[in-house]
């Protein structure tokens, strides 16, 4: 596996995209995660392991780019 230095949760990405586009933040809501697949990535198990390569660019230099 491969993955980016930085964990970054879904509200910073969106946050991030829309500053790109020069858009203001939206106003954002937390819901419960409901359903397995949605508990499993609050979990985190959606994020590399131990073994992983962690390297290049941020979120942020990504989308900069």
């Amino acid at each position: 596996d491969r993955a980016g230095p930085e964990r970054v949760s879904l509200a910073e990405v969106v946050t991030l995209l829309r500053a790109g586009e020069g858009k203001s933040s939206p106003r954002l809501i937390t819901i419960p995660a409901i359903g397995g697949a949605l508990r499993a990535y609050e979990a985190g198990t959606n994020l590399p392991d131990a073994d992983a390569m962690i390297g290049g660019s941020s979120f942020r230099e990504f989308i900069e780019r």
